[in-house]
């Protein structure tokens, strides 16, 4: 269930033209990037049903196509033979020149191909342009084996199209530079931790942090499979809800959308992320805190997502659209638990080595201070940090770190918990 939550979210964050969120100063739109991590049979193959919502905006994309080529080869044959007149009776000074050649019309398509050029996809975004795009895989081999090749190693867009920074290209034959100046992105990927490695192989240059993490390990209890009499198969059913995707989508091309989060929601979400950045920053020098940096804009993103839906539930056609709380605290929720899985996930990044590494958990002082009463000893600490496995010289480090965050303050040879750990 959380698995297909997750895929819904990201292939709707795709389908909402003109949906903006304004964070740190700076429009979004609601795209989202997922990456579920599992092992074979784990579930992930539920992400198909999520990746179907789409397909009714694409075919009608499709019929738009077909009625813009149509109508554009009937202009093309139209000139042709005007073209043929001139040539057989001469162009005399005093007439009128020919009309020039009719160029062919952009095709819309909003679901991508996993395997595919980096310059095919950067012409794709800057042709969509806010429309965006959508590429679902449901294993991470389709998209890192092309990743991998010279056409490839786009993963530079990806990162780029995650803050609709503009990525360009330099085509050899027609020597054209072809720039996507406001990329706009989903991707919603599933992959085995032996597969993890080819994708991802270090948080060191910014991509795993976009990411919306998910991870679980495999539940071996067999169900039936029998067929539920009376009830609608699963594709059926997507590909009913995929026509409500449509209308979704039809109606924010007619009606831009700002939503917009009240001060408490902002309040609370800046005390939030403030408290866990540094408890994340107290762990290691080295912390990823980008995970926590960009899991705040990816809470503006999924709340933008809900709010966008309570939009085409209402009969309001109204430009500003006001977060409840009920929703806010919804998107809270669901990246206060991804956000652990990322960190737990980080643990298994090789960097250059050449197997992924076992889980681990990333927060260690935190399990210690868990253990304490709210007041001890550094020797309640250090014992209770070795049997963790935390050696002494690390819990020095990490003490000193708590002070200088306010977390813990000394007097004498006591320390006392003096803020609240972040929730989990």
């Amino acid at each position: 269930r959380d698995i297909l939550l997750l895929g819904i979210l990201i292939n709707l964050s795709g389908c909402m033209p003109n949906v903006r969120i304004y964070f740190d100063q700076r429009p979004y739109s609601p795209h989202l990037y997922l990456l579920i991590i599992a092992p074979p049979a784990s579930g992930k193959g539920l992400l198909t049903l999520a990746g179907m919502l789409p397909e009714a905006v694409n075919a009608h994309l499709k019929g738009e196509n077909k009625r813009k080529k149509d109508a554009y080869e009937q202009e093309l044959r139209a000139w042709e033979e005007s073209s043929k007149q001139h040539t057989k009776k001469g162009q005399h000074p005093s007439g009128t020149p020919p009309a020039s050649m009719p160029e062919e019309p952009d095709y819309y398509y909003l679901c991508g191909a996993p395997n595919t050029s980096k310059n095919q996809l950067i012409s794709r975004l800057k042709i969509n342009g806010d429309l965006g795009l959508i590429i679902n895989a449901s294993e991470l081999d389709m998209i890192s084996g092309a990743m991998k090749q010279d056409y490839g190693r786009h993963d530079d867009v990806f990162r780029a199209a995650f803050h609709h920074e503009p990525v360009s290209t330099d085509y050899k034959i027609d020597k054209q530079i072809i720039c996507a100046e406001e990329p706009h992105l989903a991707l919603c990927l599933s992959g085995t931790p032996n597969q993890l490695p080819s994708f991802i192989r270090s948080i060191d240059n910014g991509f795993y942090s976009r990411f919306v993490i998910y991870t679980c390990e495999a539940r071996w209890k067999f169900r039936s499979a029998a067929p539920i009499g009376g009830s609608e198969d699963y594709v059926t059913l997507y590909k009913r809800l995929s026509r409500q995707v449509l209308d979704m989508y039809l109606l924010f091309q007619q009606s831009p959308t700002e939503v917009t989060l009240t001060p408490s929601q902002w309040e609370e979400h800046t005390a939030y992320f403030d408290r866990l950045l540094n408890e994340v920053a107290s762990e290691q020098a080295d912390a990823p805190g980008s995970v926590v940096l960009r899991a705040a804009l990816i809470v503006a993103r999924i709340a933008t997502v809900l709010t966008a839906i309570r939009k085409t539930e209402s009969t309001l056609r109204m430009k500003e659209f006001i977060c409840s709380d009920e929703d806010f605290h919804s998107a809270m929720e669901i990246v206060k638990a991804t956000i652990n899985h990322s960190l737990l996930l980080i643990s298994s990044l090789p960097g250059d080595e050449v197997k992924p590494k076992p889980l681990k958990s990333y927060f260690r002082i935190r399990t210690v201070l868990d253990l304490l009463p709210k007041t001890f000893t550094y020797k309640d600490v250090r014992d209770k940090a070795l049997l963790l496995g935390i050696p002494e010289r690390s819990t020095c480090r990490y003490l000193k770190k708590l002070l200088e965050l306010n977390y813990l303050d000394k007097q004498e040879d006591k320390y006392r918990k003096i803020k609240k750990i972040t929730d989990r």
